[in-house]
C-alpha cells in the first residue's frame, strides 16, 4: 500500500474517532454537566417538599439547562407545574420525560392520572397500562387504575385492580374503602359494609 493512501485512511478514521466524541458529548450533556444537574435537581426537590414551588421550579429549569437529556428533571419540573396549574407545561414535560426515558412508570403514571383530571380518560386508561406493565410490583398503579374503572363504571375491572392492590399492601385502608365503593355500586351491601369496617379499622 502506498504511503499517501495509509496517510489518507489514518486521516479519514482519526476523524470519524473525533465525530464519535462529539457526539457522545452531546447526547445528553457532559458527566460535568450532569454532575451539577443533580445538584440542582436535589435543591429543587428539597424546595418542592418545603413548599417553596417557585424556588423548586427554577432549579429544575436550571438543571434541564445543564442537561437537556436529564429525564428525571422534565419529571420533577412536571409535578411542580402540576401544583401551580401550569397543565400545558406539565404535559409538554411528561412527554419529554418518557420520550427520554420511556421506560419510567412514575412518568407514565402521573402523566395519566393528569390526563384523568383532564377527562381524556382513553389516554389516561392508555397511560395507567402501561405504567403497570413498567413496574407490575407497585400497588398503587393498580389503585390508580381502579379509580379511573370505577369514574368509566367498569366495576368487575376496577374490583380485579382493588383485588390485586390489596393483595400486595393489605394494610392500605384506601385500597378497603375503593373497593367498599365498587362493591356497593355492585349492589353487594354486605361486602361492601366489611370492606369499609376494615377502612376504618386500619384507618
Amino acid at each position: 500500500m502506498k504511503k499517501s493512501t495509509c496517510k489518507s485512511l489514518a486521516l479519514i478514521l482519526a476523524t470519524l474517532f473525533l465525530l464519535l466524541g462529539l457526539a457522545a458529548c452531546g447526547d445528553g450533556g457532559t458527566s460535568a454537566n450532569r454532575d451539577e444537574a443533580e445538584k440542582y435537581l436535589s435543591q429543587g426537590i428539597d424546595a418542592r417538599d418545603a413548599e417553596n414551588l417557585d424556588e423548586a421550579l427554577a432549579a429544575f429549569n436550571k438543571a434541564i439547562e445543564l442537561d437537556p437529556g436529564y429525564a428525571e428533571a422534565y419529571f420533577y419540573r412536571a409535578r411542580v407545574n402540576t401544583r401551580l396549574q401550569a397543565f400545558d407545561k406539565a404535559f409538554a414535560d411528561y412527554d419529554k420525560a418518557i420520550e427520554l426515558d420511556p421506560k419510567d412508570a412514575d412518568s407514565w403514571y402521573f402523566r395519566a392520572s393528569l390526563y384523568e383530571d383532564a377527562e381524556n380518560y382513553d389516554k389516561a386508561l392508555e397511560g395507567y397500562s402501561k405504567a403497570i406493565e413498567l413496574s407490575p410490583q407497585e400497588d398503587v398503579q393498580y389503585y390508580g387504575r381502579a379509580g379511573l374503572y370505577f369514574t368509566l363504571e367498569m366495576y368487575d375491572e376496577a374490583l380485579a385492580d382493588l383485588d390485586k392492590a390489596i393483595g400486595m399492601d393489605p394494610t392500605d385502608a384506601d385500597y378497603y374503602e375503593a373497593r367498599g365503593m365498587v362493591y356497593e355500586a355492585l349492589g353487594e351491601d354486605d361486602l361492601a359494609e366489611a370492606d369499609y369496617a376494615m377502612a376504618a379499622e386500619l384507618g
